[in-house]
């Protein structure tokens, strides 16, 4: 399940949320896995984002930014 609220004009916040079901040597897993998630895009040219998600081999997480140059 997820899920994407926008606060403000150019920032958006989300949150995840869900089940792994994995099967391995015979075996079947069921983890939890839940995250957050958010997003600030300012203009046409410009993002910053970030993301953090718990699954059952631990926390995870990418930070991203891009800013393109009027000329590019």
């Amino acid at each position: 399940m997820q899920g994407h609220l926008a606060v403000a004009e150019h920032v958006v916040l989300g949150a995840s949320a869900g089940v792994d079901r994995s099967r391995f040597a015979g075996n079947d897993y069921t983890d939890s896995r839940y995250g957050l998630s958010a997003r600030w895009n300012p203009g046409p040219r410009t993002e910053l984002s970030a993301e953090v998600e718990h699954r059952f081999f631990g926390a995870s997480g990418s930070l991203l930014f891009r800013h393109r140059m009027p000329s590019m």
